[in-house]
């Protein structure tokens, strides 16, 4: 990525470690999603893994403020509700599954 594309203090990803979920805050945010569009190559649209290790993160993404801990906890609990709304989805199909099973639904 162009050095005047950065803009402030920052980290490549590659330089530091960075929470997960901290990394996915930064991932989300719209003018993010459009740098790495742009690292998209090749007529079958590749995202090469080295080229996203380039992408420059601010710092405040790697320190540990009162704000980030609130959103990485925020992340998490997402995470959690999709496994469990997942883990529902996958029980109706297996319980209707059983009810086809069980009888003829032929009218």
């Amino acid at each position: 990525m162009a050095q005047e594309a950065r803009s402030g203090r920052g980290r490549g990803v590659k330089e530091n470690g960075i929470d997960p979920f901290a990394l996915l805050a930064y991932l989300r945010q719209p003018t993010v999603t459009e740098q790495v569009q742009q690292m998209v190559r090749g007529q079958t649209a590749h995202l090469h893994p080295q080229d996203l290790m380039e992408l420059w993160v601010p710092d405040f993404f790697f320190e540990e403020s009162s704000e980030l801990v609130r959103l990485v906890q925020l992340l998490r609990q997402e995470v959690k509700l999709n496994s469990e709304m997942n883990r529902l989805a996958f029980e109706q199909i297996a319980a209707l599954s059983a009810l086809g099973t069980q009888a003829d639904l032929r009218p």
